[in-house]
């Protein structure tokens, strides 16, 4: 095998590689071509749920006299930015064929669809659909449902009953999964007969619903049913307001923004024949509607709002097939723009200044990606390439060898050291009372490393050192305290007599080696030796 494939740098650096190269084909596959693109539908069953994003069930396409449903289901991820070219689409399984209406549960688990006469439930947290009871009777018209946020119940507002026109409200009891109907004589048929959408007002703790059977929208109050007028007020008569609501405002997209405090009405027909082609806002407070910019798709949208941003998704012109592409229209509340980008939550945050918020320009991912990722790591692979080249060129130029001396040294005192707690260890097989520490055979190079270890360094062991001409070789040292002073955890390597061979000792040296009680020093081993008389 050449050498420069088992040489370090080089291996370090053909493994960055390879990681980056990983990192960016794996974990970044957004980066390339959009994998799933929607059939643009209109009528579509959709629900907007905050942190996630806009579940859309079903729908109709095909030209409009001649129009077919289909079974699609996918989620447009709201919690990521992304721009209209490249919008975060997710499929999901295909559950409904015509899902006709839903809503989000009180506790934003769980969304309630209706198809079919019959009742689904579909887990966010899981994905799965699970069908509820069906009805006993059926349904003919289109259906709207919402959710009362205080009681928990969904209310279904049918068309038509049964073949006899008369019209029905239905409540949904998403905990026990049943159906119940309202008594017929707290329904205004005239009211119930045409609602076409609905919003849940959380300052009213209303719903705020459009028909094609009344021009004004209408309040529908849950808690009060009970009272003569069913819970149903004209929002124009019973409110005091000095300004006219929107006129006949059909199959449009209500939502609501800001908590509650607003509500947007999105794509609307005047009346069978004319569409219009405004955004409305309603304050809530203030009743006061207010006409915004036009929008570049008209009836039956898909629409979400979450922060200051209104995204439409879908829907068709009046009298023309719907869209040809899965195009998304964000409208800039804030700036009443619309825009070319999405901007989560998340990354509005983290924006320090109003103008960068309002930026109409794209965002695009695969900038974003390269930014993020692929600069760090080409400047830390960078570095390493330069600091092993600089290093290799040191060495070839012999300018170096001082400092490599150095490291050797260094590394040569780590190895000294790394023996020196190997042969520490090996005495670990001698046991020790509170009188005695360790006895055993050292190496000169264990008896320095016990020096420099002592706080205090023992006269003796100095001495052997510093001022006996000690050749390599075998140390019989006992280290005794009377008062242990323990430097390691597993070492007592300071004491008031120590006593080495007599080798290494002569009576000149006048050095007390005091009496040595073998009682007290005891070994799990046979290598007991014996001090010399």
């Amino acid at each position: 095998m050449p050498r420069y494939l088992t040489d370090l740098p080089f291996t370090y650096i053909l493994l960055t590689y390879a990681f980056i190269f990983a990192f960016n084909t794996f974990s970044c596959p957004f980066v390339n071509a959009q994998q799933f693109r929607p059939t643009p539908v209109t009528t579509s069953c959709n629900v907007f749920v905050e942190g996630r994003g806009l579940y859309v069930f079903g729908g109709r396409t095909g030209p409009p006299r001649n129009q077919r449903h289909i079974s699609q289901t996918f989620m447009l991820d709201l919690s990521v930015s992304w721009s209209t070219s490249n919008p975060a689409f997710k499929q999901l399984p295909d559950f409904l064929v015509d899902a006709e209406s839903c809503t989000l549960s009180k506790d934003g688990d769980e969304l309630f669809v209706f198809s079919a006469n019959t009742g689904y439930i579909y887990n966010l947290e899981s994905g799965s659909m699970a069908a509820m009871e069906t009805r006993p009777f059926q349904f003919f018209g289109k259906t709207t449902s919402l959710t009362d946020q205080e009681s928990g119940l969904v209310y279904i507002f049918d068309k038509m009953m049964n073949r006899t026109d008369t019209r029905e409200l239905i409540t949904v009891n998403l905990t026990a999964r049943t159906f119940e109907a309202v008594q017929p004589s707290k329904i205004p048929m005239s009211i119930v007969a045409g609602i076409q959408s609905g919003v849940w007002s959380a300052p009213l703790r209303s719903m705020l619903v459009t028909s094609d059977q009344e021009e004004d929208m209408q309040i529908f109050t849950p808690s009060k049913m009970m009272e003569l007028s069913g819970g149903w007020y004209n929002f124009s008569t019973n409110l005091v307001t000095q300004y006219p609501l929107p006129v006949n405002r059909i199959r449009g997209c209500l939502v609501p923004a800001y908590n509650g405090s607003k509500v947007v009405l999105v794509g609307s027909m005047l009346n069978l024949v004319n569409s219009d082609s405004a955004v409305y806002f309603l304050d809530v407070a203030s009743q006061v509607w207010t006409k915004g910019p036009t929008i570049p798709l008209v009836l039956f949208s898909a629409c979400a709002v979450t922060g200051d941003q209104l995204i439409l998704w879908g829907g068709q012109v009046m009298g023309i097939d719907p869209v040809k592409d899965s195009r998304i229209s964000v409208l800039n509340m804030s700036t009443m723009k619309w825009t070319n980008s999405y901007i989560s939550p998340s990354d509005q945050r983290k924006t320090q200044s109003t103008t960068s918020q309002e930026q109409e320009s794209s965002v695009n991912p695969t900038q974003l990606i390269i930014i993020t990722t692929v600069v760090p790591s080409v400047a830390f692979l960078t570095a390493i390439t330069v600091y092993f080249g600089t290093k290799r060129w040191w060495i070839t130029q012999g300018n170096a060898s001082n400092s490599m001396e150095t490291f050797q040294n260094s590394f040569n005192s780590m190895e000294t050291l790394q023996n020196s707690s190997n042969s520490m260890k090996a005495l670990q097989d001698y046991s020790f009372n509170r009188d005695t520490c360790m006895r055993g055979r050292f190496s000169l190079l264990d008896l320095r490393s016990y020096e420099t270890r002592l706080e205090q360094p023992h006269a003796i062991v100095k001495d052997i050192i510093e001022r006996r001409n000690v050749q390599e070789g075998a140390v019989e040292i006992e280290l005794i305290s009377q008062s242990p002073h323990t430097i390691l955890e597993d070492e007592c390597i300071s004491g008031q007599t120590i006593s080495v061979a007599d080798e290494f000792l002569t009576r000149d040296d006048n050095i007390e080696l005091g009496p040595i009680d073998d009682r007290r020093l005891t070994t799990n081993t046979d290598d007991k030796r014996e001090r010399k008389p």
